[in-house]
């Protein structure tokens, strides 16, 4: 515990393609076919990106954490990360409202399951 600390802002947790792939176990390549909608064409389509690092050839798109795992677990039944709830966008926005003043509404503690850890 750090008693002198204090919260400032949260940041978004965002994966690459590269890190996409090496959480789920899957070839690059299939994670890439996914971003480009050139695979499971039929239901929801993989996440769009968040945003883009760079420029040119070494541009690299960003995509929501939280949004690529919930689509594995609707798509494909994998939950790649057992145990770990992760805060959606929506969440992380609305704290960091809160954390600047400017959010209606209070803290409130938030209820955790047993055994399941919020990051």
């Amino acid at each position: 515990m750090l008693p002198q600390a204090s919260v400032e802002r949260v940041d978004e947790q965002l994966v690459s393609l590269a890190d996409i792939a090496a959480r789920a176990g899957l070839s690059h390549e299939a994670v890439c076919l996914w971003a480009a909608g050139k695979r499971r064409t039929q239901g929801e389509p993989f996440p769009a990106p968040r945003a883009q690092v760079g420029q040119g050839r070494t541009a690299t798109k960003i995509w929501s954490g939280p949004e690529v795992l919930v689509w594995f677990e609707a798509h494909y039944c994998l939950d790649l990360e057992p145990d770990t709830v992760y805060l959606m966008p929506q969440q992380v926005a609305r704290l960091n409202a809160l954390l600047q003043g400017s959010g209606e509404g209070c803290w409130r503690p938030l209820a955790t399951a047993s055994g399941t850890r919020t990051l």
